[in-house]
């Protein structure tokens, strides 16, 4: 496996995570979806049908999701390369550019769309319940990154 293959791995790995976390909190861990999680259902009281929903809509939307970031990566790269080339025009990248945004877009769309199916399967108590999570959740993870405060 190449350089190239593991990093796009672990991107995808990421892009899952902020799919899956973003749409509220991952799980107690930092691993999976919050869905998926005891604690997390439990703390919500979500139900095996609604979490059965939720990961059928996250499978649904998947593909597309990681179909659009390959797309990304590789109208990224393209757009270093003219950015680099010596006869590249302002023409060029311009156009490359307006390609790259409307796929950024597009993965933009499908992941918001994905979280407002996920979060309409949710009682308004849950979603205030799962947002409470999430926050706190996202304080704890900063607290961890910087560390101990001096005293």
């Amino acid at each position: 496996m190449s350089l190239t293959v593991s990093k796009r791995g672990v991107a995808l790995l990421a892009l899952a995570a902020w799919v899956a976390g973003a749409g509220g909190a991952v799980s107690a861990q930092g691993r999976g979806p919050w869905w998926k999680d005891e604690k997390t259902k439990a703390e919500l009281r979500l139900s095996d049908e609604q979490a059965s929903r939720i990961d059928a809509i996250f499978k649904e939307s998947w593909a597309q999701i990681k179909s659009s970031y390959e797309e990304l990566g590789r109208r990224e790269k393209e757009l270093s390369a003219l950015v680099n080339g010596p006869d590249t025009t302002e023409v060029d990248v311009v156009r490359q550019v307006e390609q790259v945004e409307a796929v950024r877009g597009e993965l933009n769309k499908v992941r918001t769309v994905t979280l407002y199916r996920m979060h309409r399967l949710l009682t308004p108590e849950q979603r205030q319940k799962l947002d409470e999570i999430r926050r706190a959740r996202e304080a704890e993870r900063d607290r961890a990154r910087k560390g101990p405060e001096p005293h």
